[in-house]
């Protein structure tokens, strides 16, 4: 980790020498007064250069979250033939990420060769921290899964946060028309949060089911592929 102290003391004497050269030009006339003014500019200029430098110092020595998109967490429910899908990420970095910030999911149905497309919008609610992953002896802290609308005690922590559920129809790969489904989230989609690793916070899969008892059937069923039938 880099010792921002020296930057700091250098604009602490740059500082000093800044209110000296002032002083100086208040009682300054002809050439002498040209040369203060001068120097007034190049300290200026250093000083300027310094404050940039020590505050790149500050934000490489800061902690940062890294938010991972992890996985879709899918509930099927048959008897109301629907999905309900959540965005699950994780913070593997050091630093915590403290909401508010948004989650984009995104499902996209293919049926028949038609596309049908699902977006929903989430935001992490303001006050809501995704622990960074050493947070604190592991003897201490308990982890869990941060869950929206969810009540724990102050002493509980957790490194993993799960969106509410988008609600989606629910067709078969068995049925006419051979259904499949792209689950696709984005974190932080305004990049409101500092990470250390910004490229991670994207999640893709394709994914699809049969209807329930369809691998006891005698039969086997056929997938076939809409781009491919002429």
């Amino acid at each position: 980790m880099a010792d921002c102290s020296r930057i700091q003391q250098e604009i602490d004497n740059l500082s000093e020498l800044l209110r000296e050269l002032r002083a100086e030009l208040q009682n300054a006339t002809g050439a002498e007064r040209t040369r203060i003014l001068w120097e007034i500019r190049n300290v200026n200029r250093e000083l300027g250069l310094k404050r940039q430098e020590l505050r790149a110092c500050e934000i490489g020595n800061t902690p940062r979250p890294d938010l991972v998109a992890q996985t879709v967490s899918l509930i099927l429910d048959h008897a109301n033939r629907k999905v309900r899908a959540a965005a699950v990420i994780r913070n593997i970095g050091i630093g915590n990420a403290t909401g508010p910030f948004e989650i984009h999911l995104a499902a996209t149905l293919i049926k028949g060769g038609v596309t049908t497309s699902f977006v929903q919008v989430f935001q992490v609610p303001e006050g809501v921290t995704i622990f960074g992953m050493p947070v604190l002896d592991p003897g201490i802290a308990t982890f869990s899964t941060a869950i929206p609308g969810g009540s724990f005690p102050g002493h509980i922590f957790s490194s993993e946060y799960v969106t509410e559920r988008m609600e989606i129809p629910l067709h078969y790969r068995n049925e006419s028309g051979n259904a499949k489904y792209q689950f696709e989230f984005l974190v932080d989609a305004e990049q409101v949060i500092a990470e250390g690793n910004e490229g991670n916070n994207h999640f893709v899969v394709d994914w699809w089911t049969t209807s329930p008892g369809s691998f006891s059937e005698r039969e086997p069923f056929v997938i076939n592929d809409p781009a491919k039938t002429t």
